[in-house]
């Protein structure tokens, strides 16, 4: 089976957006590499929704892991996150996100063989917005 490379611990770009849609006042994204979250943009308080069908998913992987953390750089509060097969092939898990949490989520994947799907090395990361808008 071909993998990407093992985890990395620099969360750096992964988040280019192929394309977005609305769903009421939620938007959905899907970022590279078989990856969705949504509602976008992230916000402190909120219920955050992954999924996933990317390269463990399509290799036939039986459990998929959402390994995720905060944090700029250096990644805090890591947690392995079983994620619940959705459909065939496609992998979904939630994330709730502190109220007091005001930075980035970073996250990868990796299966119950510990092979791991971390964007070739470039990880998925988000940034965390506290839900005020800014005055001008």
């Amino acid at each position: 089976m071909e993998i990407a490379s093992q985890l990395g611990t620099e969360s750096v770009g992964g988040t280019t957006k192929k394309k977005t849609s609305t769903k009421g006042t939620a938007k959905q994204s899907s970022l590279v590499g078989g990856v969705s979250v949504s509602p976008l943009p992230l916000t402190a308080g909120e219920t955050l929704t992954v999924k996933y069908n990317g390269l463990l998913a399509s290799s036939g992987a039986d459990q998929v892991y959402l390994h995720a953390g905060f944090g700029h750089g250096s990644w805090r509060e890591i947690r392995d996150i079983p994620m619940q097969n959705e459909k065939p092939g496609v992998w979904k898990a939630t994330v709730p996100l502190d109220p007091k949490e005001d930075s980035r989520l970073n996250f990868c994947f990796k299966d119950r063989a510990n092979n791991w799907d971390n964007n070739y090395g470039l990880n998925w990361s988000l940034e965390i917005h506290n839900g005020q808008v800014a005055r001008f």
